[in-house]
């Protein structure tokens, strides 16, 4: 389907890797890594002054197709330092055609965790080539350091948020009828008020 669904947790860096396929710097080497705040861990990636590190996971065929442009991609990450220029998302239907969404650009100083969210309209918009959107074969993310030094980023979640559906399952709708009928002025506004008891 296509509800609101986690796409990476980051927790086993042994699924990414790079152009020259080595994978991130194990968390358990890290001295003083921050807390995860999705898991028990982190992946970092690390961009030396003024230059991109990608790093590219494969999963299992992925279907967006059935999104709209008003669902959302979120990245929850956490920020190093004040050299990061960028982060961006890519999705893969081949090593060549793939759509991509700038998440974090030119972000304000300071460190800590941090969630980024952009519309999906931006990354189904920007295709490159002629990706496949129901057959994503490969993620990646992208971090861009500026030229004022190396940039670190640690990486907790991506996942996609359908913001145009409801799905009761993880909401409610609550109606009421009135015991008696009411008269709206035109021009005049309404507000409608009632009590309900929630127990769990």
């Amino acid at each position: 389907n296509f509800d609101s669904q986690v796409i990476a947790d980051f927790e086993d860096q042994t699924s990414w890797f790079d152009s020259g396929g080595f994978n991130p710097t194990p968390y358990d080497d890290l001295v003083t890594p921050p807390a995860a705040k999705i898991g028990i861990r982190m992946m970092q990636v690390t961009a030396t002054s003024n230059s991109t590190k990608e790093y590219k996971a494969n999963i299992n065929s992925f279907d967006i197709s059935g999104y709209s442009v008003n669902d959302t991609l979120a990245l929850a990450y956490y920020k190093n330092d004040n050299n990061l220029s960028n982060i961006k998302v890519r999705f893969y239907s081949s090593a060549t055609d793939y759509y991509e969404a700038t998440l974090v650009s030119s972000p304000a100083s300071g460190t800590g965790h941090r969630i980024s969210s952009v519309s999906l309209s931006t990354m189904l918009n920007n295709p490159v080539n002629n990706p496949v959107a129901n057959d994503i074969s490969q993620i990646s993310i992208i971090v861009t350091s500026t030229s004022g030094g190396s940039s670190t980023v640690y990486f907790d979640g991506l996942r996609i948020n359908d913001e145009d559906t409801f799905d009761p399952t993880f909401g409610m709708i609550s109606r009421s009828v009135l015991a008696t009928s009411l008269n709206k002025v035109a021009g005049r506004p309404t507000d409608i008020e009632y009590k309900m008891e929630l127990t769990f």
